[in-house]
């Protein structure tokens, strides 16, 4: 039997959502990370219920995510994930996709650094929400075919969770410490990220804590 039970529902009657990410992600080196802070939902003793679903990192003094761009008239980055069962436990394939273009040194070293190295990604969707992917496990290039002659000179790239590697967590969604910083933080590629939200520890035993 599950812990957890239905504590809201949603109303989409009469509002109009965003449909789009801005065409830019922004991928983090994980070794780069100095300092995180990671909130999921919350019950109480008294079964007040507390609805987060957030991260905040710091990166070590020097570092950079990495910023690639595409037009914003275009529909080339997007993110997205989805759910399977694992053992009987939810788990969550996170997908973030990208162009890539060209097929001079630059393009190919950057390609294999998307092959090699270990990272997960942001994006940020049209109501400025900034979302984080893949962070728990990192995200690998899926198999591609390359084909700049037939892909308007280059093609797009999915990043994934790879199989054995899946997120217990769905995206997280990105908070300053600054409060709502966080447009700057990912125009600024994280390189300057303020010091992480604080919280205020009660004392009734148990592990909630109150984040602003």
């Amino acid at each position: 039997m599950s812990c957890i039970n239905l504590r809201q529902g949603q109303d989409s009657s009469c509002n109009t959502y965003a449909r789009k990410y801005h065409q830019q992600v922004v991928l983090v080196n994980k070794s780069d990370v100095k300092n995180v802070l990671i909130v999921t939902p919350s019950t109480d003793f008294d079964d007040e219920f507390t609805c987060r679903y957030r991260i905040s990192f710091q990166l070590f003094e020097g570092k950079t995510g990495h910023r690639f761009t595409s037009t914003d008239k275009g529909n080339n980055v997007f993110a997205m994930f989805s759910k399977s069962v694992k053992e009987g436990f939810p788990q969550y394939k996170h997908t973030v996709q990208l162009p890539i273009f060209g097929v001079d040194e630059k393009t190919k070293c950057v390609i294999d650094q998307l092959d090699f190295a270990e990272y997960f990604a942001a994006v940020q969707y049209q109501d400025g929400t900034v979302e984080i992917y893949g962070y728990e496990f990192g995200l690998k290039t899926e198999d591609y075919e390359y084909n700049p002659a037939n892909n308007n000179g280059g093609s797009l790239i999915n990043l994934s969770s790879v199989e054995d590697g899946l997120e217990d967590e769905k995206p997280f969604v990105y908070i300053s410490g600054i409060d709502g910083n966080e447009s700057i933080d990912f125009d600024n590629n994280f390189s300057e990220n303020p010091d992480l939200p604080t919280g205020d520890f009660n004392d009734d035993f148990n592990n909630d804590f109150y984040i602003q």
